[in-house]
């Protein structure tokens, strides 16, 4: 029934929306309630949102809900600055009650700086680091399974090729084998620019993506110097963890922030795959 696929959804899978802005004061309120529906909407499956908390910009009722989930957690009033919090929806929320308590907190991870460096005024230009680096690391401490997919708002699959994805990830380990086996670092794939139609722009992003994102990653994987490069690929999640991520949040570098997994992959040894039989879909204009 249907009771018994969400609880086997809710084993094998964990979604971790990482999110840059909600409950932050300087953006509007509309994008939040977007947020809570969302999750609502998909409440039977096990999604969580990561949120960075700051508490010069953080609304007031994040920092009443992080006081009481410190109090109720750990009795204690310390009031933190910043903090990585993770959201998950309240099953006791019941409509007409505020919107804010649709979400409860699970997990909080105290932290000592911000998620984007460099904000402080006034800086010199060009230290501000990557937010999106950031934001994958914010999401990537709370991440529990074996395996890791980060994927951006503009990617998708169709539920055909999801059924592939247990037949991949075999690909990681031989069955019965203990993690002294493991094959890869990286296991990546194909990928469609489902926009290649949508204009002039759009054509020749889908043409750049195809050409550097899937024809070059499978010839460079026959000479085992495969990187990584944005794409949709799975990580070894136990590994990519405790080796500093999966992008780096450089100052200096604010776009292909990834290719550093790629990079770090092959400069200790380890070795990224590729198959042909998977293929994500993503969006370029």
């Amino acid at each position: 029934n249907s009771k018994n696929v969400t609880d086997t959804v809710k084993r094998h899978v964990q979604l971790v929306i990482a999110h840059q802005t909600y409950g932050n004061k300087k953006f509007g309120e509309e994008a939040d309630r977007d947020v809570r529906s969302l999750l609502w909407k998909y409440r039977s499956y096990p999604i969580s949102l990561v949120v960075d908390f700051d508490a010069d910009t953080a609304q007031p009722h994040l920092k009443k809900a992080l006081a009481r989930f410190l109090f109720a957690e750990y009795k204690t009033g310390v009031v933190l600055h910043f903090a990585s919090i993770l959201f998950e929806v309240n099953p006791d929320y019941q409509n007409g009650h505020p919107e804010e308590n649709m979400l409860r907190i699970t997990e909080v991870l105290p932290r000592c700086f911000p998620l984007v460096l460099g904000e402080a005024k006034p800086r010199p230009p060009g230290l501000k680091t990557q937010g999106k680096a950031g934001n994958q690391l914010g999401a990537l401490r709370f991440a529990e399974g074996h395996y890791l997919q980060m994927m951006d708002a503009n990617m998708g699959a169709f539920f055909g090729e999801a059924c592939k994805v247990p037949f991949v990830l075999r690909r990681f380990q031989p069955a019965g084998s203990d993690r002294r086996t493991v094959q890869a670092r990286i296991i990546g794939f194909r990928e469609h620019i489902y926009t290649c139609r949508q204009g002039t722009v759009g054509s020749a992003m889908a043409d750049a993506e195809w050409s550097f994102g899937t024809i070059c990653q499978r010839f460079l994987s026959g000479l085992n110097a495969r990187m990584h490069y944005g794409h949709p690929d799975f990580f070894d999640a136990f590994w990519a963890s405790n080796r500093g991520s999966v992008s780096k949040a450089s100052p200096a570098i604010n776009l292909s922030e990834d290719i550093f997994a790629g990079f770090n992959v092959l400069m200790r040894g380890e070795r990224s795959k590729h198959v042909d039989y998977l293929e994500w879909e993503k969006g370029r204009e």
